[in-house]
């Protein structure tokens, strides 16, 4: 059976950062040098400490040991019942007395339950500390102090007859004790009623909202895991292939200190130099410009590596194999193509106006004839004839007429209808932004006849900026 705590004590005390964790001790004050009084409510029998028994008050100075102490289990009071027990301690310069009264009432009894001559004007100092010590030391218990008050150098209203003896120093008093202690109690009694009301409504709103929390985490999570699973169908990865963090020397190393002779493209952010790698073989290196490194909600090295590492291995996306991020260095690291990109296939390593005609896109022959020959056929007609028409829709000349990317997503996906396609190549008027009295507009190629397209629009100007 666990035994009960050592109790606790009220306590001025010179030095409140000094307290003893001996057993007994309540954490009042260890060592000699330090001035204390204390007035302890002790309920742990330790006879090497002078104590009378395990319910008892006991004045201490300076000295865990009790100077005066008093067994209040003879005055019908416990220490460990567990009840509202309300004590009173005053301390009377002129008289060098002090006196403790103790009981189940908060009005105070006639007679106090311990009474001692001192003089504590000897043991304070100019500046003390007032408050409560309390320990458990091997046993176990809960001090609570439901409120306290406390007053120095000021008068007290006689209550005993002692007190006409002389009006001096009140130690601690509290003037609300007196005949109105029933109607205080009663209050008492209602305000604790309304903060257990406060307390048990206050519990079932938190539990309410701890369900309603819960019930959203888990509703969110569950379209979390939705979204997650159909963005792994969609991008299918390879967690064995995460891009590697490369150091800057290294990237140096594979570009000749990123000679100018290794470049093989230049873009507004960005220029590729051809590396060499000793674990990777032949890498393009894309290092981005230093002036985008602090456009933090801009910055295409963030958005770029965040799109690669989202999706790591993809038929259709060349490979990341690696990142720097040192200093003013942003560097992304892809497994390099000798074949060049798309462009140079489709403009056929000539000037960007060899654009690939609409014959080869849609009028001349089956539409997915115009697929990539180095396929040799091997891949699927419908899904081929159906990326064809999305990307065919995705440049048609009026921007109204393009999908958006969640569109063309399902419809890749087959959870859309095919897109309505004119038969003819749309036409495309131009207009100049030269005054009214000199509006030129420029017709370009395609088919005037009525149709899907009959209707004259234009492509907005930020499309030829």
């Amino acid at each position: 059976m666990c035994p009960f705590g050592d109790g606790f004590a009220f306590l001025i005390t010179s030095n409140a950062d000094s307290f003893s964790t001996s057993n007994g001790y309540m954490g009042l004050p260890g060592s000699p040098e330090d001035s204390f009084f204390a007035v302890e409510f002790d309920t742990s029998y330790d006879p090497s400490l002078g104590d009378i028994n395990g319910n008892h008050i006991g004045i201490d100075v300076k000295n865990v040991i009790s100077f005066a102490s008093v067994d209040v289990e003879s005055r019908g009071i416990d220490l460990k019942s567990g009840r509202h027990i309300t004590a009173w301690i005053e301390y009377r310069d002129s008289l060098k007395l002090i006196r403790v009264w103790a009981g189940y009432s908060q009005i105070r009894p006639t007679n106090p339950v311990l009474v001692a001559q001192i003089d504590l004007s000897k043991q304070f100092k100019e500046y003390m500390h007032v408050g409560f010590s309390a320990a458990n030391g091997q046993g176990s218990a809960v001090h609570i102090i439901d409120r306290w008050r406390f007053k120095t150098f000021a008068p007290y209203p006689s209550v005993n007859p002692i007190d006409m003896v002389e009006q001096g120093d009140c130690f601690m008093c509290d003037t609300a004790d007196s005949g109105y202690g029933d109607v205080r109690e009663r209050k008492t009694k209602i305000r604790d009623k309304a903060i257990e009301f406060g307390g048990l409504a206050a519990f079932v709103f938190s539990i309410i909202a701890i369900v309603g929390v819960i019930s959203f985490l888990l509703v969110r999570n569950k379209r979390h895991f939705r979204r997650n699973k159909q963005g792994q169908q969609a991008c299918p990865m390879q967690t064995n292939r995460v891009p590697k963090k490369l150091s800057l020397a290294k990237i140096k190393s594979a570009t000749k200190g990123f000679n100018r002779n290794r470049i093989v493209g230049e873009g507004a952010s960005a220029t590729v130099y051809k590396g060499s790698l000793p674990s990777g073989g032949a890498v393009a290196v894309k290092r981005f410009n230093k002036a985008n490194r602090f456009e933090c909600t801009r910055n295409p090295f963030n958005t770029e590596f965040g799109t690669m590492a989202g999706c790591l291995r993809h038929k259709n996306l060349v490979q990341l194999q690696g990142w720097c991020c040192e200093g003013t260095e942003l560097v992304l690291v892809y497994e390099y193509l000798p074949n060049g990109s798309l462009d140079r296939i489709l403009h056929n390593s000539s000037s960007s106006s060899n654009f690939l005609s609409w014959e080869k896109r849609w009028e001349n022959g089956k539409l997915h004839e115009a697929a990539d020959l180095r396929l040799r056929g091997r891949f699927d007609l419908l899904e081929m004839e159906r990326m064809l028409m999305v990307g065919l829709s995705c440049v048609h000349p009026d921007h109204e007429k393009r999908p958006t990317v969640k569109q063309a997503a399902r419809i890749l996906k087959g959870e859309a209808p095919l897109p309505l396609l004119p038969p003819k190549k749309p036409k495309v008027n131009i207009r100049s932004v030269l005054p009214t009295t000199f509006e030129l507009v420029m017709n370009s190629g395609g088919d005037q006849s009525p149709g899907l397209d009959d209707q004259p629009w234009l492509t907005p100007r930020s499309h030829f900026s």
